[in-house]
Order: structure tokens, then C-alpha cells, then sequence
């Protein structure tokens, strides 16, 4: 899973970007969180039999 967190301004600061990209297991269990203020570059590795599992048990 990849996610950018954006952060700062941009066109003259009449946009501001927030950050905190964020990345969940399959139940919504929050596994990353990145910062508000400070670009970063994460891997997050995801279980996938982990979200197989809850996909079979759960197909919504």
C-alpha cells in the first residue's frame, strides 16, 4: 500500500495540504499514521491472508 502525505502550502498559500495520511488493516484497525507537519515516505507491509480471512468471513 502506498500513500503521499502532502503537506504545507502551495499556490501562494491559499492551499494548504494537512498530512496525516494514514493506512488501516482490513477491519479498519489503524496501522500508520503519518505526521501533520513533516513530509514522509513509508512502506507499510499489509497482511493479506489476514484480509482474505476477514473478506471471507465479512463480504460487504
Amino acid at each position: 500500500m502506498v500513500s503521499v502525505n502532502r503537506v504545507g502550502f502551495e499556490q501562494d498559500g491559499a492551499m494548504k495540504f494537512w498530512g496525516g495520511s494514514f493506512a488501516t488493516n482490513g477491519q479498519g484497525k489503524l496501522i500508520y499514521l503519518a505526521s501533520h507537519e513533516n513530509e514522509e515516505t513509508e512502506v507499510v507491509t499489509l497482511d493479506l491472508k489476514e484480509s482474505d480471512s476477514f473478506r471471507m468471513h465479512w463480504p460487504f
